[in-house]
């Protein structure tokens, strides 16, 4: 079967090549072979499990500290609820509580990702130089 890139006329090029071409250059080498791999799969060739374990801790570790800022959310947006009705009977339209409310998420996701990168920024350069070199 041929690939969804190959037409027939490469088909045909490739094996005439490998036919009357690769048997001369090989005849040296006792015979070898050659072998197409895409390269994804050969620059994580031995690294794969690895690399799957860690795509599952990270989902855990997100999982695990997604949830406890939803619940927050959720108690901060019930405990609210007084709040937003009280502004909405004194004439706050829609929007301006939308817009409140966007504004105030807007400023912890803000301040969140700043605490954030500056810990990443303070520590990563701490971090053991055996340890960076011996990640895949």
């Amino acid at each position: 079967m041929l690939a969804p890139w190959l037409k027939p006329v490469m088909a045909a090029r490739a094996v005439k090549f490998d036919d009357y071409v690769m048997p001369e250059i090989f005849k040296a080498r006792g015979g070898a072979s050659i072998s197409v791999v895409r390269l994804l799969d050969w620059v994580v060739r031995d690294v794969r499990p690895a690399l799957w374990d860690s795509a599952g801790g990270g989902g855990l570790l997100f999982a695990s500290a997604v949830g406890p800022v939803v619940n927050l959310q959720l108690a901060q947006a019930t405990a609210r609820r007084r709040e937003i009705a009280i502004r909405s009977a004194t004439g706050a339209g829609t929007g301006r509580l939308a817009r409140q409310l966007f504004v105030e998420a807007l400023t912890l996701a803000i301040a969140g990702a700043t605490a954030g990168m500056t810990l990443t920024a303070l520590i990563l350069p701490r971090a053991p130089r055996t340890l960076i070199r011996s990640r895949p």
